[in-house]
């Protein structure tokens, strides 16, 4: 699954040890391996870099961002489609708020713990930023 917003909906519901149990067992890997998610509304959520450190301490944080523009018209047009909320042009803005976002995320986890990469670079040069990451 693309995106297990695992932690949705946790801003006001302790995290408990059975909970974190249940994140870990999302991950079967095989030793020598490196699994994780990809859920793009963590970086917008307050909560979420908290829980997470407390689900997985030694996480590393990839932090893949794209053109602001071209975020914002994807995240309208996903709200139009499956939201039909006069909401949408807030959300939509406020998921581009990459610095905001970056910030608490190093506050969190500390900036040698996340990777931040360009989705434009991505798609131009996959074999390059594979490397990096």
């Amino acid at each position: 699954m693309k995106e297990l917003q695992f932690f949705d909906g946790r801003a006001f519901r302790e995290l408990t040890d059975r909970d974190i149990q249940r994140y870990h067992r999302l991950f079967p890997r095989p030793r020598g391996t490196i699994t994780g998610e990809w859920t793009p509304g963590y970086m917008a959520e307050i909560w979420t870099p908290f829980l997470l450190k407390r689900a997985a301490p030694e996480v590393r944080v990839l932090a893949i961002l794209r053109d602001p523009l071209e975020r914002y018209r994807s995240a309208a047009t996903h709200n139009l489609q499956f939201r039909h909320s006069g909401e949408l042009d807030r959300d939509a803005y406020a998921l581009g708020l990459y610095h905001d976002h970056l910030r608490r995320l190093v506050h969190v986890f500390g900036r040698e713990r996340i990777l931040v990469l360009q989705l434009e670079r991505c798609r131009a040069n996959p074999r390059a930023e594979l490397r990096r990451t």
